[in-house]
Order: C-alpha cells, then sequence, then structure tokens
C-alpha cells in the first residue's frame, strides 16, 4: 500500500485535485478554502495530509472529465453530428427524389422495365414486318450473286435505319401482358 501524500504547496495540492481526482478548481478557490474559510484541515506546520485533501476533493461538485474522457466525448461527439449531418442528407435526397416523381421527372424502375419491355416488342416487330414485307425485294438486289452481297448489306441497313426512325419517335402504344394458361386450368374453365 501507497503511503499518504503530505502536501506543503498549493500548486501540488491543485494539480492532485484537477488531475489525480478530476475535480475542477480554480487557484484562488484553493486559497481561499485552506486560509479564509479554513475547510481545508492544515497540520501544525502548514502541510496538508491527503486524507484531508480527499475529503475537500468530496464536497466539491465540479468534475472535470479526465483527457481520455474528453477525448472519448469529443469522438462520441463528432461520430453523432456526422450521423446526424448523413440522416438530413439522405432525408433531404428522399424528398427530392419524392419531390421529382410528383413532376414526372422520375419513374419507377418497374414502369421504365416494362416501357423498354414493350419497346423491345415492338422494334423486334417492327423489323420483321420490314424484312417480310421486303423479302421480295432483298432477293431482286442479290439476283442470286454473291458478289451483290454489298447491295443486300445497304439495303438492310436502311431497312433497320428507317424502322429505328420509326421506332425512336414518340408514339402511344398499348400493350395487353396476359397470363399464360395451363392446359388443366384452361379444361376447368
Amino acid at each position: 500500500m501507497t503511503e499518504p501524500r503530505i502536501f506543503t504547496s498549493v500548486p501540488d495540492m491543485l494539480a492532485y485535485l484537477n488531475n489525480d481526482l478530476g475535480k475542477s478548481i480554480k487557484k484562488s478557490t484553493l486559497y481561499s478554502r485552506l486560509n479564509k474559510d479554513k475547510v481545508i484541515r492544515k497540520q501544525a506546520d502548514g502541510s496538508v495530509l491527503q486524507k484531508d485533501l480527499d475529503a475537500f476533493a468530496a464536497t466539491l461538485d465540479n468534475i472535470a472529465p479526465s483527457e481520455s474522457e474528453i477525448g472519448k466525448n469529443t469522438k462520441l461527439q463528432e461520430r453523432k453530428y456526422l450521423a446526424e449531418i448523413h440522416r438530413i442528407e439522405e432525408q433531404g435526397k428522399r424528398e427530392e427524389i419524392k419531390r421529382k416523381r410528383e413532376e414526372g421527372l422520375l419513374i419507377p424502375r418497374e414502369e421504365v422495365e416494362t416501357e423498354m419491355a414493350t419497346r423491345a416488342v415492338v422494334l423486334e416487330d417492327g423489323l420483321k414486318s420490314r424484312f417480310e414485307r421486303d423479302v421480295v425485294k432483298i432477293i431482286e438486289t442479290a439476283s442470286g450473286d454473291p458478289n451483290k452481297s454489298v447491295a443486300v448489306l445497304n439495303l438492310l441497313g436502311e431497312m433497320v435505319d428507317a424502322a429505328l426512325n420509326e421506332y425512336s419517335q414518340e408514339i402511344l402504344l398499348e400493350v395487353e401482358f396476359v397470363e399464360s394458361v395451363d392446359e388443366s386450368d384452361a379444361d376447368e374453365a
């Protein structure tokens, strides 16, 4: 067991109270309590025993956090602050997305995927129809001659371009999706 300390100077007492015990007291207050108010018991030689200083420290209300506690609190406050900033930014993003949806600037993913699937079907159908319609023209262009493959490719390119031009125009499409019916379900109906 360590021997109790004996304090002979106010700076030593102040250091013990503030640093070792984590109390917050000013030098002037300590002088006043020691000499004027005589709250701290002094020995005959003017020194103060550790037990007397500990008893006085127990009456102090203001507890100063230690350096490590200050560091922990600072880090905790910083994390809370950053989390609050992140929460506010996310809330702002959600509100912006909601506003853009209401203004018609954003479309839900499901609607976009449905629209793209519909347009892909229309494009496929348009290309097939154009090729079927102009198959005779394709055959006449080639005349069965492999040397005319460049002319056939040019014709096909023109057909694809024409189909894509039609496809890229704004059109109103009405597509009906029908679920396939199993034969066993059809028999019951």
